[in-house]
């Protein structure tokens, strides 16, 4: 079925969505192998809140953004409603159990662009590492993108770039 899919190259995991009743199945890339069978995320009380929150919008999962977010060690979901879910692999593991997700809220006070059509955000939400940001698009019709700072962003210094210095 339709999903999104992210990976965190340092914990060598590739992501992706299921449906609202297991919304996240996971490879563990360190085990590569014909045995290493997908797993399914442990639903706790806080995937539990997201399922919650899913069901109360009539949102599927499966129309959600998914990306990686290697500052933060995460993986950044987008559903087009104004959101953004951080979701945490288990530490020190890579388990099924001991994942959690929690709701953030952007670092302006610019709410994200909302798509209710057809796929949703599904392909729209992409991580710009140079700028350490996410970019969504909001709907191709209009073409209004929408750029997510985390709380406690900073300017980066895109790679290549040197820092301006001053001579008097």
């Amino acid at each position: 079925g339709q999903t999104t899919c992210a990976y965190d190259p340092s914990k060598r995991l590739f992501v992706r969505t299921g449906d609202n009743a297991s919304p996240f199945t996971f490879w563990d890339l360190n085990n590569a192998g014909a045995t290493n069978a997908d797993k399914l995320v442990t639903v706790n009380a806080s995937i539990s809140a997201f399922q919650s929150w899913l069901a109360t919008r009539s949102i599927s999962i499966r129309n959600c953004g998914l990306e990686f977010d290697p500052g933060a060690e995460s993986f950044k979901i987008w559903c087009g409603d104004g959101v953004i879910w951080d979701l945490k692999s288990p530490v020190g593991n890579n388990g099924v159990s001991g994942w959690s997700i929690t709701r953030r809220d952007p670092a302006t006070s610019s709410i994200p662009p909302g798509e209710t059509t057809g796929t949703g955000v599904l392909g729209k939400w992409r991580y710009a590492a140079d700028y350490d940001v996410f970019v969504g698009l909001e709907g191709i019709q209009n073409g209004n993108v929408w750029i997510y700072r985390p709380l406690g962003w900073l300017v980066p210094n895109p790679n290549g770039n040197a820092l301006p210095t001053v001579a008097l």
